[in-house]
């Protein structure tokens, strides 16, 4: 079964399989300053996961696909380096994440905005 999903979708982490990876629209606009109209693609951001807080690295492109990410194999990060080196290059030899029924709040009035909206993780 396909889910559907768009740029609120939080992604389920290939770790612990909880939505502990971020929405494209948090992940382009917590805190970081962009122009809306042209937002960056690729979108490659180290992080961990929201729940069990394992490193991953997660490529964003458009809205309208599913992005990928290359785990850390050990859950340290000295991983990252290569792991955006490698991501950047071939995409498919990350695993694309698979979108969860939690939604993130909207992002793009601020973080400040989307903490208060009563939704924000």
């Amino acid at each position: 079964m396909v889910r559907m999903f768009d740029q609120f979708t939080r992604w389920q982490c290939p770790k612990c399989c909880e939505a502990g990876i971020d929405s494209w629209n948090k992940a382009l606009f917590d805190g970081v300053a962009n122009d809306p109209a042209n937002p960056p693609n690729p979108w490659i951001l180290g992080d961990n996961c929201s729940h069990c807080l394992w490193p991953i690295v997660t490529r964003y492109t458009v809205r309208g696909e599913a992005p990928r990410a290359i785990v850390s194999p050990d859950g340290r990060f000295d991983y990252e380096a290569a792991a955006f080196d490698q991501i950047a290059v071939d995409p498919e030899l990350a695993s694309m994440l698979s979108p969860t029924p939690v939604r993130d709040a909207d992002w793009s009035n601020g973080c400040l905005h989307a903490k208060f909206s009563g939704s924000a993780l």
